[in-house]
């Protein structure tokens, strides 16, 4: 009995050794042509989503996905980004006068920053904040000293998938604002931006964090990190609607829903868009854009 129980248990393992393999082979092999027509299309549909869904999304005040909009906004020359980035500025500015995160979308610094006004933020929030404010009351917190380090991630959250790209983010706020010295924001850029590339290599589930990955390497001015089949997948990912959500489907269980990839784990969800990974992705498709055009004129 003992040794038909070793025997199935190391088929079991064997079993699932293999489908890990063909998994992480699929995520890195396979078609990896995207042109550029193909990404204007993604770009556009997506630029449709935040438009049909306008009415909800003006109430939706993460000021980063704001940003990541702003920036996709230059990139590409589009009217209804532009009204829909209008209209949320005409009608929050105001929200954001006093608000730690104004810098985002006013483009000014605020006066509400300061380690005790922040307390209850969640450590990668307070990390965003000093890289754009470089404030010095927050400079000295230990939150900060010890996310500045690079082995922060795999000793305070080993099972965070989004960790790494936060905590890139926050350095090319850094970068952007002339915060720190810059060699060491610029080396500690190609340190984390070495370990999103073993991420986006073995963590095969196309999920919201794996176009935040993609995403931030290119920000990050690391194209050269990018496996082309990595936008592939990102490409392949976007829904009928026009959107990315947070979830990859595997096998549907009824009800119109099925068994799948989260961004934590596996679980059991509907299909459906989220203005949090299509954010992303409307950045992401407007800096592809951006890079592939020179190449098309030629």
């Amino acid at each position: 009995m003992l040794i038909r129980l070793i025997k199935i248990t190391s088929l079991m393992i064997s079993a699932l050794a293999l489908v890990l393999a063909l998994a992480i082979a699929h995520n890195n092999f396979g078609d990896a042509q995207y042109p550029r027509d193909e990404l204007q299309t993604a770009f556009d549909k997506s630029v449709n989503w935040l438009q049909q869904n306008n009415s909800v999304i003006q109430n939706e005040h993460n000021a980063m996905l704001w940003w990541m909009l702003l920036q996709a906004a230059p990139l590409q020359s589009n009217a209804a980004l532009d009204n829909i980035l209008a209209e949320y500025k005409s009608t929050n500015a105001k929200r954001y006068e006093n608000s730690p995160w104004s810098y985002l979308i006013n483009g000014t610094g605020s006066s509400a920053i300061s380690a005790w006004t922040l307390d209850s933020m969640p450590d990668y929030n307070l990390h965003f904040i000093y890289g754009f404010s470089c404030s010095r009351s927050l400079a000295y917190e230990d939150s900060i000293k010890v996310q500045n380090q690079m082995n922060f991630c795999w000793r305070q959250h080993p099972v965070s998938p989004a960790c790494t790209t936060h905590q890139l983010m926050a350095f090319r706020f850094m970068q952007r604002t002339g915060c720190e010295d810059p060699q060491f924001v610029s080396a500690s850029i190609n340190t984390l931006s070495g370990y999103i590339t073993q991420q986006s290599t073995y963590d095969f589930r196309a999920v919201d964090v794996y176009i935040q990955r993609v995403l931030m390497q290119m920000d990050s001015g690391h194209q050269n990190q990018i496996n082309p089949r990595w936008v592939r997948r990102i490409l392949n990912a976007q829904l009928v609607d026009g959107g990315w959500g947070d979830f990859q489907p595997l096998i549907p269980v009824g009800g119109g829903k099925y068994f799948g990839f989260t961004s934590k784990g596996v679980g059991i969800r509907k299909i459906e868009s989220t203005f949090h990974a299509t954010a992303q992705g409307v950045w992401l498709m407007a800096m592809l854009l951006q890079q592939a055009a020179p190449a098309d004129k030629l």
